[in-house]
């Protein structure tokens, strides 16, 4: 084999060992941020219905007080200061609300875009699992084995996961094609793993013996 051939086959063996360290290394990376966020995430899904209970507390006292003054048991000087209080309560949980949904979402949609581009389990949670739990949601419903406002609030919940999951997949379909459209299973998550790592073995023991033939 001539010199000029052998450089060419080395040097890409070698570009692509490094490929597969590197991606190695950031499947690690992800996992481990993965693994981590989806622990911590209920912490801060507990203080958003936390802070939108408190909301629905200052919204229902601002009517109870609007009926309270209809009705002749309050004047309009009490009105005015009970009710500017209540409205600025209400615009600063509204504002701590708003922040912590949004930050709340991007990371979501970050570490979601994550798993997919490294192929990694993301809860165990895909488009479709999503959706038969909205059906079988609902036919607990129909069965009337669900009170309406726990059918509402697992809905709601199930919705949003739904649309944050379809987003972030349309957003990574716009930045590069192919990519995976749901993500994997434990499962299949671990097979992949399997393989990546039986590639990087693969290039290395390849790497090796064309080493050994050129002494």
């Amino acid at each position: 084999m001539s010199t000029e051939i052998e450089n060419i086959l080395s040097k890409y063996e070698g570009d692509v060992e490094e490929l597969n360290r590197v991606w190695n290394g950031y499947r690690q990376t992800a996992n481990r941020v993965i693994n981590s966020w989806v622990i911590d995430k209920h912490k801060l899904t507990s203080k958003i219905s936390e802070l939108q209970g408190l909301l629905n507390k200052y919204e229902e006292e601002l009517k109870e007080l609007m009926i309270r003054y209809n009705i002749g048991l309050i004047d309009d000087e009490l009105l005015s200061k009970m009710a500017e209080s209540l409205k600025e309560d209400i615009a600063k949980v509204e504002g701590e609300l708003r922040t912590l949904k949004e930050r709340t979402e991007r990371l979501e949609k970050a570490c979601i875009a994550h798993a997919i581009q490294a192929r990694l389990a993301y809860g165990g949670l895909s488009i479709n699992e999503v959706k038969a739990k909205i059906a079988r949601l609902e036919e607990l419903r129909e069965q009337g084995k669900i009170l309406d406002e726990v059918y509402n609030k697992i809905r709601g919940e199930l919705e949003e996961q739904l649309r944050i999951l379809e987003e972030t997949i349309a957003a990574l379909q716009g930045v590069q094609q192919p990519v995976e459209t749901e993500l994997l299973t434990q499962e299949k998550a671990a097979e992949v793993h399997t393989e990546t790592e039986g590639e990087g073995e693969a290039t290395e023991e390849g790497g090796g013996e064309e080493a050994e033939g050129t002494q």
